[in-house]
């Protein structure tokens, strides 16, 4: 719409009055700073005599956003929202939302900018984001390394809980000790240490899967940990079988978990025990 060049500076003390950070770029043929008010001057940390005079919003996508403006004034509309990504005088990342109205004077081009700090809400958005993709791996990645497991499980290992059945061919193996879902992990090991692990192989099956020793071992940079000992199975036949657990941090907490998987290496280990005792009396 026409305007008097000379309402420019009524521009100016609107913009003053404004609870929202605004600046004014005028365009002729290049975009020039114009004016913005305090709150304009306080989202990206500057001061007035810091020299903050930029010829479009302060922003990491100053192509994209030129481009853009540029685009707008060719076909003399009159409005425009975009995101863009900008860094502040501390060189911290910043997102901001930019409502921009364009005001058409004869040659030139008034254009305001009402901008919105989102930066917080982005980091919403992408922690979502990455919760979700997180979700979908650790799913597949469950679903792939239960395919050929005996049972597999999930456990807190931080709150020190078993926070799903234990099923091997529909018996659930936590019964079998006289517990249940949300019992505790150290209770567990204990209780099938004692009950179902072959006398020479409890202390190691005990240690080396205890909580304390999963968080050492994660401290250390150890994300997979591997125990091979006889115990007994969903038939009450004991054999040869391996544990292994995946540790990672999951969610917003950022508590360790494990992803627990067990597997029958009855036959391999017999077979690896019966190449030992040969070369052993060779």
């Amino acid at each position: 719409m026409p305007v008097n060049p000379y309402n420019l500076d009524m521009i100016t003390k609107i913009c003053n009055h404004l609870n929202t950070a605004c600046a004014i770029i005028t365009y002729r043929h290049n975009f020039h700073f114009e004016y913005a008010n305090d709150l304009y001057y306080q989202l990206f940390k500057y001061k007035r005599n810091d020299g903050f005079n930029y010829s479009l919003p302060y922003s990491n996508d100053y192509q994209k956003v030129k481009n853009t403006i540029t685009s707008i004034i060719q076909k003399k509309e009159e409005f425009l929202e975009i995101e863009t990504q900008s860094f502040n005088k501390d060189n911290d990342l910043i997102w901001t939302r930019s409502r921009l109205s364009f005001i058409y004077n004869n040659q030139s081009v008034y254009i305001i900018c009402l901008v919105e700090n989102i930066t917080e809400n982005k980091k919403v958005l992408k922690n979502l984001e990455i919760s979700h993709q997180k979700y979908l791996h650790e799913g597949q990645f469950k679903a792939a390394i239960a395919s050929d497991a005996l049972v597999s499980y999930e456990i807190n290992i931080d709150d020190d809980l078993i926070i799903e059945d234990i099923i091997e061919n529909t018996v659930n193996m936590l019964k079998l000790v006289d517990l249940n879902t949300n019992c505790s992990y150290s209770e567990f090991l204990l209780r099938w240490t004692k009950k179902c692990v072959h006398p020479d192989d409890k202390n190691k099956f005990y240690q080396e899967l205890h909580p304390h020793r999963l968080k050492k071992l994660f401290e250390q940079g150890i994300t997979e940990v591997y125990c091979e000992y006889r115990s007994l199975n969903a038939t009450q036949k004991q054999g040869w079988v391996s544990t292994t657990i995946h540790l990672l941090h999951v969610g917003e907490t950022n508590k360790l978990f494990g992803f627990v998987y067990v597997k029958d290496i009855n036959d391999k280990k017999i077979h690896e025990l019966e190449l030992l005792r040969q070369s052993q009396s060779d």
